[in-house]
Parts: C-alpha cells; sequence; structure tokens
C-alpha cells in the first residue's frame, strides 16, 4: 500500500483549500453585490433577477464552504490514517 492514503489526504485538503477559496470568494462576491442591488437597481430591475443571482451565488458558496472543510478533516485523517470512511468522503467531496 505504501504511500497511497498519505498521497491522496494530501490531495483532498488542497482540494478543500480550493474549494474554501472558491466558497469565500462566491460568498463575498454575493455580499458585493447585495449591497450594490439595494443602492441601484431596486428601481431599474423590478424583476428580481440581481437577488436571484445574489442568492444562487451565496448557496454556491456556502456549499463550497461545507464541501471544503469536510475535505480538509477528511484529508487530515486520511494522512494520519484515521477514520477510513471519512478519508473516503473526503476523496469524493473533493472531486
Amino acid at each position: 500500500m505504501g504511500n497511497k492514503g498519505k498521497v491522496s489526504g494530501i490531495l483532498s485538503i488542497i482540494s478543500g483549500v480550493f474549494g474554501l477559496i472558491w466558497g469565500t470568494l462566491l460568498i463575498i462576491i454575493a455580499i458585493v453585490m447585495g449591497v450594490k442591488a439595494t443602492m441601484v437597481t431596486v428601481i431599474n430591475n423590478p424583476d428580481g433577477q440581481i437577488g436571484l443571482f445574489i442568492l444562487i451565488c451565496g448557496i454556491f458558496g456556502i456549499t463550497l464552504l461545507l464541501i471544503g472543510v469536510l475535505s480538509i478533516i477528511g484529508g487530515v485523517y486520511s494522512v494520519k490514517r484515521k477514520y477510513w470512511g471519512l478519508g473516503l468522503a473526503a476523496a469524493v467531496t473533493g472531486m
């Protein structure tokens, strides 16, 4: 078996970090768009399409944050060679 557990754990951690970065960026985009939308587009956009975009960005951002955290935790346990099921879950969510 060798170092395959450590390699998969490290890759899961790297994938989790990318998930945290992208999730944070999406949440920042949702916050900035929310502030801009309340100032400008309430008058110009009565259909609420901007609000739907903000909601989708926020939901995807939070989901990516949660998956990233799970992937990092599972990757750490995979490197330590403990809790095989959590390491497997991290590998699946890292994909």
